[in-house]
């Protein structure tokens, strides 16, 4: 995933690198979460099979994950000289 994200940053420096996952997709969630990922966007939207929930996730270079030993992780926004938890 990592070798995803530093492609896409060379390739589109400028560009946000956003995935859109349904809410149900705890395990995609997840992962998305753990390697920096930010929830800017709960939404509707048809599909073929009808309407679903979607979860619109931006990368944040700006957050520090801390795994722990359970496969817990805490995620921690930098600013400048503090570090600030982000549930």
């Amino acid at each position: 995933m990592h070798l995803l994200i530093n492609t896409a940053k060379e390739r589109k420096p400028d560009q946000t690198i956003a995935v859109e996952v349904r809410s149900f997709n705890l395990r995609a969630l997840a992962c998305y979460k753990k390697i920096g990922f930010i929830e800017k966007d709960r939404y509707r939207k048809k599909t073929l099979p009808g309407e679903d929930e979607f979860i619109y996730l931006e990368y944040s270079e700006d957050i520090i994950v801390i795994h722990s030993k359970r496969n817990t992780f805490r995620r921690i926004a930098k600013q400048s000289e503090d570090l600030r938890y982000i549930p």
